[in-house]
């Protein structure tokens, strides 16, 4: 057994061996799945076992698998449970051959003596065609990969006040006013016509809500004549009652 490599992560911990199973006739077993090979790990403080079968099957008619399994062996520390990933493959000592493809199982284990499902890496048949059995002997590369429990990290919630933008509804409403855009009554002062809403003046004034949503004969007239006032006194209501403003008077204008 050659230990290659030990590599402590930040959120895991690896450890990666060479395994050499020699004297592989006599691993075929005279009853299922009897013939089983063990070698001992200890990562991140916990202690694992690989077990290794190397006449797998799980009907008996079946062809032979060589089959990995990893088992926790340890005391959990802190948490309820423990995730780990075993990761198998063969390799030619000599460097002849290339690796084989890397064949995983992930296990989630909850208590000792818990196991990861089998992981089939080869058929008997299929090793024995390849080149990586070599004087009756097959060589894997494990990894063991356990990661490990991080603290719960909190960040403090930084409150983030977005102010409200100034109220420009009276620019708006003046804007509307001005435009004249879906005014629905025209009131003719001094022989000046004015557009208007009916729906914000009786909004901003009782007078308006009774003269054009009550009893009296303007409700359903589109134009209103109003007497006795000049047209810009009565510009300048309007100004008021759209944008709450009071416009200036030029000294020359009569109120």
């Amino acid at each position: 057994m050659e230990n290659v490599s030990a590599t402590s992560l930040t959120d895991a911990a690896r450890l990666v061996q060479v395994l050499k199973i020699n004297g592989y006739p006599a691993t075929r077993s005279t009853r299922d799945n009897s013939c089983k090979i063990s070698s001992r790990w200890q990562i991140d403080g916990y202690e694992w076992e690989i077990r290794i079968s190397p006449d797998y099957s799980q009907i008996s008619c079946q062809s032979p698998w060589v089959a990995l399994e990893l088992i926790f062996l340890s005391r959990f520390r802190s948490s309820k449970h423990v995730r780990a990933n075993l990761g198998c493959r063969l390799v030619d000592p000599r460097g002849v051959l290339e690796p084989s493809e890397v064949k995983n199982q992930f296990g989630l284990f909850f208590s000792t003596g818990n196991t990861t499902s089998k992981l089939n890496l080869i058929k008997r048949e299929d090793l024995e065609a390849s080149g990586y059995l070599q004087d009756d002997a097959f060589t894997l590369q494990c990894t063991v990969t356990v990661l490990k429990e991080l603290p719960e990290q909190t960040f403090p919630v930084k409150e983030t006040v977005v102010p409200a933008p100034p109220s420009n509804l009276h620019q708006q409403f003046g804007e509307l006013l001005q435009s004249a855009a879906g005014a629905d009554v025209t009131f003719v002062v001094s022989g000046e016509s004015f557009a208007a809403h009916k729906i914000i003046l009786a909004a901003r004034s009782p007078m308006f809500m009774a003269q054009f949503y009550g009893q009296m004969t303007e409700k359903s007239s589109q134009q209103v004549d109003i007497k006795d006032m000049e047209a810009a006194v009565f510009k300048a209501l309007l100004g008021f009652v759209y944008s709450d403003m009071v416009p200036e008077f030029e000294e020359h204008e009569s109120y």
